[in-house]
């Protein structure tokens, strides 16, 4: 350890051996403090009792062994003493009871500790390590002569890492030197003479005329097939490969060829082959065979298709009765006279037509493209005459006289037939219904 930090700390060399004699000289500090702080007029020189009041003369306090008299002072002391006693005094009550031995003790710990820092600081980690440890085991544990070697070749290489003042010194004015640059036999480098005016304008526009590009060599002639030539070779190309007869598969094919294999072999449960005759039988018995059905089923499809006829009418009739309603309806003209003006007819056509759709659509709808074929008459008036309508039953453009194929039960052939039957009650019982008939009867008459 260099010798600052041996001033700081004269205790830094001592072993763990030596902890005993430490506490021993820190004990006898302790003991002189409480001492000198209990008879101040043995140190009434020093600094720190210059503003007391004049030492005098007591015995010791009860419960300690000392019981003799402070000597006096010398009269030139005393009067030195009494100086600054007499500008401030001070009770005896400011006197701590120990004598100031907390106050000395709360010092030296500080300082101590303050000291036990700096020289943490100054020593790496895996040294303060190894002395913390020494430090807690120096009760429970002797080091032998190898450890005290270990420990005295550490100190020693510790003390190598640390610089003397002189030597720092030295080293510091070697740096403060200038450096002194040694010759170098390399010739210098020729400078660049600058150039003219107009040698300058011909280098640049030398540098601005473009980069011939290199020359490719040519491609070495392919002679050129003739068309029967490359007819041919495309026919070779698309030739299978040969393949020799004990030439394996390959894996990709193979993999499901032998799958196939095992199927075919596998053993086929009598279900299965029961299964099998009955599709080989319905496969060969030819589609213009007549079909058996049931009698019930037979049965069942007669009252259907009443039923269907039925509800086929009742549509049409329903639809015949909405057309004459829109027919019924002023068209806008753009002549002026008696004529309701073209604005005013539009509206109305509008009304009426949503009034028609919400009555008659709910239940057309679900019926009406099933049973009437777009291109039948009824369904090409209704697209032209109430287009509206016909969009929302689902009359596409199309001629086909066909409509869309059923599949409807009895039990839903009677629902739509109710529906429809309910609708048409509903419309020919409205007041427009009623006025257009009784027009209709009126043009007859005359």
């Amino acid at each position: 350890m260099p010798a600052s930090d041996e001033a700081l700390d004269p205790f830094s060399k001592w072993t763990v051996g030596n902890s005993g004699l430490y506490f021993t000289a820190v004990l006898a500090v302790l003991v002189a403090s409480r001492r000198s702080d209990a008879n101040p007029g043995m140190f009434c020189g020093n600094r720190r009792f210059r503003s007391r009041s004049p030492p005098r003369r007591c015995c010791a306090r009860p419960g300690r062994g000392l019981q003799q008299a402070v000597p006096k002072a010398p009269q030139e002391t005393k009067e030195a003493c009494l100086a600054p006693a007499r500008v401030q005094r001070r009770s005896s009550k400011d006197v701590a009871p120990d004598g100031g031995y907390a106050a000395f003790k709360a010092r030296f710990e500080k300082e101590y500790a303050q000291q036990q820092r700096a020289s943490c600081l100054a020593l790496s980690r895996r040294q303060r390590m190894v002395a913390e440890t020494l430090q807690a085991v120096r009760d429970s544990w002797e080091p032998d002569s190898r450890l005290a070697a270990a420990a005295a070749a550490e100190a020693e290489e510790v003390a190598r890492l640390f610089r003397t003042p002189a030597a720092q010194r030295a080293s510091c004015c070697d740096l403060a030197r200038p450096r002194v640059l040694e010759p170098t036999d390399e010739p210098e480098a020729p400078h660049d003479v600058p150039r003219s005016w107009a040698e300058q304008q011909a280098h640049a526009r030398a540098l601005a005329e473009p980069r011939p590009l290199p020359q490719q060599p040519e491609p070495a002639p392919v002679p050129s097939r003739s068309v029967s030539e490359q007819q041919r070779h495309c026919a070779e190309l698309a030739q299978p490969k040969p393949r020799a007869f004990t030439e394996s598969l390959p894996g990709s094919s193979a993999a499901w060829r032998e799958e196939l294999a095992s199927r075919a072999a596998a053993m086929v449960p009598e279900e299965v082959q029961a299964a099998r005759s009955l599709l080989a039988t319905m496969r060969s018995r030819p589609r213009s065979a007549a079909k058996k059905r049931p009698a019930s089923a037979a049965k069942a499809d007669e009252a259907v298709g009443e039923q269907l006829a039925e509800l086929k009418a009742m549509v049409e009739e329903v639809l015949w009765v909405v057309l004459l309603q829109v027919r019924s309806c002023p068209k806008p003209q753009s002549c002026t006279g008696t004529a309701p003006s073209g604005l005013g007819a539009t509206a109305l056509e509008e009304r009426l037509g949503s009034l028609l759709t919400a009555q008659v659509g709910p239940a057309l709808r679900p019926v009406a493209k099933r049973l009437l074929g777009p291109g039948q008459g009824l369904p090409r008036r209704l697209r032209a005459e109430f287009p509206k309508l016909a969009r929302h039953l689902g009359f596409r453009e199309s001629e086909d006289p066909e409509p869309l194929p059923t599949l409807w039960q009895q039990e839903e052939v009677s629902l739509h037939l109710a529906k429809v039957r309910e609708s048409r009650d509903e419309l020919l019982s409205m007041d427009l219904t009623k006025d257009a008939i009784l027009r209709l009867a009126d043009l007859k008459l005359h």
